[in-house]
């Protein structure tokens, strides 16, 4: 998850220490099983001018 957090900061690294401390493994687990009871939940709902559809779900 870090690699991914600076993958496009060039100057402004997040420090590894963020995610030792705040997102630890007890606090994604917690997060997941809270998204799971909002399964089929509409996050991005778009049509574009081409008629491309882009609908997101949880």
């Amino acid at each position: 998850m870090h690699k991914w957090a600076n993958q496009d900061l060039e100057h402004n690294h997040v420090p590894a220490a963020i995610f030792d401390t705040i997102l630890n493994k007890q606090l994604m687990n917690e997060l997941i099983r809270e998204l799971g009871e909002h399964k089929g939940t509409v996050l991005v709902d778009v049509r574009l001018h081409d008629g491309t559809e882009v609908i997101v779900k949880l």
